[in-house]
């Protein structure tokens, strides 16, 4: 389901659709509310936590800014164990309690945490090593540090290898010392 840049989306109308849709939703993009008054909150993710998390491969909520909690992120981060591509970026009431559980996705490639000022940095080095499969990493504007990238490209060996990395977008961050030579060798 794909209500990008729709205004006029409520949690009513989400709630409907996701209980109908029951656990065959795996596809789920709710982007850019960006209106003065939003009309899809926590009632809505914890709808997908309910309704469909099991099955979901792909979330997007960029851009939804001050809606959501962390309680209703943990609950769909917690039974999301087939989630692929996820991206919470700008939402920027999320810390490591609501977050934490991203370290359980194995299968996640692409990952959006831009914005993400309130989540720490030891909890991006957890996700960076739990999670082997990232193909994606938008780190911009998160307290992302030296030191974690270098540990992070430390890891890098049998389980996994620095060429499967396409993108890795670290601006705004505090990243300051990195030789780019040295990251990816």
């Amino acid at each position: 389901i794909n209500f990008d840049y729709c205004e006029s989306v409520t949690d009513q109308l989400m709630v409907g659709i996701l209980q109908t849709a029951n656990r065959h939703l795996r596809y789920i993009s709710l982007r850019g509310n960006t209106s003065q008054r939003p009309r899809i909150s926590d009632a809505t993710l914890f709808a997908i936590a309910k309704h469909c998390a099991t099955n979901l491969h792909t979330l997007r909520l960029r851009g939804h800014y001050d809606q959501f909690t962390d309680a209703a992120m943990a609950s769909i981060l917690s039974k999301a164990r087939q989630l692929r591509i996820f991206d919470p970026s700008n939402c920027r009431n999320l810390t490591d309690t609501g977050l934490s559980a991203i370290v359980n996705q194995s299968k996640l490639k692409i990952v959006n945490l831009e914005g993400l000022s309130n989540v720490s940095d030891k909890l991006l080095l957890k996700m960076l090593t739990a999670c082997k499969e990232l193909k994606q990493i938008g780190l911009s504007g998160t307290p992302i540090s030296d030191a974690s990238i270098l540990k992070w490209t430390k890891s890098f060996g049998a389980n996994r290898r620095a060429d499967c990395v396409d993108a890795l977008l670290l601006s705004g961050t505090q990243i300051s010392t990195l030789k780019p030579l040295t990251v990816f060798k």
